[in-house]
């Protein structure tokens, strides 16, 4: 389930792209000059923004249920700077 950071980060997501379409919605009327056209398309870059964000918290929650899950076993580490499987030691130490 979503922690209540995820859900109260997506639910402000999804407000702001909600009020940025009825903005869009309200101004398709006045797209006359190439700066109004310009202020919506903005608009709609925001949105799509939103909506990515939006989706990589949903991505993210993924993965967290994944990783609790399925836990890797230490044979199968990496090292993130090296992007090289990363073996235990005879103490169960990661080197």
């Amino acid at each position: 389930m979503c922690d209540g950071t995820s859900r109260g980060n997506l639910a402000a997501s999804l407000r702001r792209a909600a009020v940025d379409l009825s903005e869009v919605e309200a101004g398709l009327a006045d797209l006359s000059t190439d700066d109004e056209i310009e202020r919506v398309a903005k608009i709609l870059d925001r949105i799509a923004e939103d909506a990515t964000d939006g989706a990589t918290i949903l991505r993210v929650l993924i993965a967290r249920r994944a990783r609790e899950r399925y836990p890797l076993p230490a044979s199968a580490l990496y090292d993130a700077d090296s992007d090289n499987q990363v073996a235990p030691d005879a103490r169960g130490n990661i080197s």
